[in-house]
């Protein structure tokens, strides 16, 4: 990659400033995650006197796209943990992997973890399972060159790994015009003899679909002008959905789901997560990334927690992901399964009304759960996705009330207003709490509306921070 192409990917980054760029962000607006980001870390290095390979590293070190083990001996313990998963799971033995599947010298030295003479890191490894977990459960055709679509790629280590797997496909990007530029700049350093294309007009779109472009990169606006001919063999987005607002989560499901003609759906987003309102309060108005999906999806795959995104050897630990494999169906499905509603929290519930099962006994502190599709939360999810109505809404409120405790779940929110817009009332829950609520929700209001937890942070009182989260939350479902 030389300083031409270099000066003129920074030329195209300018798009961030067009008109059409700042409308569609002033409708769609970043999640706060990414406002930070993009101040703090992204612009920065984008304009540093650096080279190529060295703004990669420096993303990788800035941990805007992923977190990296620094401590040499959890790499070690991490390494055995990966070797151990990927032979028992996928047959695949490090020592004997084509040497094509590893990480490259774009990878950060302190991300590094060394194996058979190969490079790795924590990100290359859930990427790779990621890429494995698609080859198995999709049937995508090679040989008439298939059509992928990242919603959000980072840096660009699973485009990589895909094209990896399927050379002949054609790999379109769609990302925030900053993140284009790492993950242009870390494939154009990688597959230096593949045709990249950059497209600010659909028609530039337009042309590169249908000549022999490898990498396509499309700025988040321009999806606004794509019509509804456009076919995707498969439609891929991991972690990036749950880092926005509820109004861009809706767009982007609208996008794929309506305007996109998409054949398979890979999602890994966070699900059934718990939050602190006073360090996380914009975590109400971001919770719907994983509950949007249409009844015309036949569930290939389904997990909360899938194995591979539970590694116990990281320095932090990430957000609890559902992983959706789905194929896009003609035939709308109308047949939930609805056995959840025979189980005995369910029977318990209804035999002492508005209360938990009963202390001390397995289903008010169970301690395993099944979180695949033969699970219960699944089959309330699934329920919901395919016909929501009073009664399967109320059980999955019910369910996530003996799930959550001190601390609140993000989808309950979501359910909760489900219930209030399909039955026109509220959750007896909501009824039964509402003094209780409205001092809560108060308590919200004064956190983030006056900024009440930046002072209190100025101001280094941490112990008041943490007696206002135990007074909002600590009797949440007591």
């Amino acid at each position: 990659m030389n300083d031409k192409e270099l000066n003129d990917l920074k030329v195209f980054y300018q798009i961030r400033r067009g008109s059409k760029c700042v409308d569609f962000f002033s409708r769609y607006p970043l999640g706060e995650e990414w406002e930070m980001n993009l101040k703090m870390n992204l612009e920065r290095v984008i304009f540093s006197d650096t080279t190529p390979i060295e703004k990669i590293h420096a993303i990788h070190e800035a941990n805007v796209f992923n977190i990296h083990n620094k401590n040499e001996e959890l790499k070690k313990i991490e390494l055995e943990w990966w070797k151990e998963y990927l032979q028992r799971e996928f047959k695949v033995n490090l020592k004997d992997l084509d040497p094509r599947y590893q990480d490259t010298k774009t990878t950060s030295q302190k991300a590094q973890i060394i194996c058979h003479e190969k490079l790795f890191s924590n990100d290359f490894f859930l990427k790779f399972a990621y890429m494995l977990d698609m080859a198995r459960n999709t049937n995508l055709n090679e040989s008439h060159r298939p059509t992928i679509l990242e919603l959000g790629a980072g840096h660009g280590t699973l485009a990589r790994l895909m094209k990896l797997r399927y050379p002949l496909c054609k790999y379109i990007i769609v990302d925030l015009p900053e993140a284009l530029f790492f993950s242009y700049t870390n494939l154009r350093l990688n597959f230096v003899d593949a045709n990249f294309r950059r497209c600010s007009t659909l028609e530039e779109l337009n042309s590169a679909v249908t000549d022999d472009t490898d990498f396509i990169f499309v700025p988040s606006f321009l999806t606004e002008e794509i019509n509804n001919d456009f076919s995707i063999d498969l439609f891929i987005n991991t972690s990036s959905l749950g880092e926005m607002n509820n109004r861009s989560i809706e767009y982007w499901y609208d996008f794929f789901q309506n305007t996109l003609k998409v054949r398979y759906l890979f999602l890994a987003n966070r699900f059934l997560n718990q939050f602190s309102p006073l360090s996380q309060g914009w975590r109400i108005s971001q919770n719907k990334c994983s509950v949007l999906l249409d009844k015309k999806w036949d569930i290939i795959k389904w997990e909360l927690e899938p194995e591979y995104e539970r590694c116990p050897f990281q320095e932090v630990t990430g957000p609890r992901i559902q992983r959706v494999i789905a194929k896009r169906s003609l035939k709308v499905n109308k047949t939930p399964n609805d056995h959840f509603y025979y189980e005995d929290w369910y029977r318990l519930y209804h035999r002492n009304p508005n209360e938990e099962p009963p202390q001390l006994s397995r289903s008010n502190n169970p301690l395993y759960i099944d979180l695949t599709t033969n699970g219960t939360i699944f089959k309330i999810w699934n329920s919901i996705r395919i016909l929501p109505n009073e009664k399967n809404i109320d059980a999955m409120i019910k369910y996530l009330q003996i799930l959550e405790k001190k601390f609140p779940i993000e989808e309950k929110f979501f359910y909760l207003d489900l219930y209030k817009k399909i039955t026109g009332k509220k959750h007896p829950f909501l009824k039964k709490k509402w003094i209780f609520n409205t001092v809560r929700y108060f308590a919200i209001y004064i956190a983030y509306k006056i900024k009440l937890k930046i002072l209190l942070h100025q101001l280094r009182l941490y112990w008041v921070i943490e007696k206002l989260t135990r007074m909002v939350w600590g009797k949440y479902t007591n």
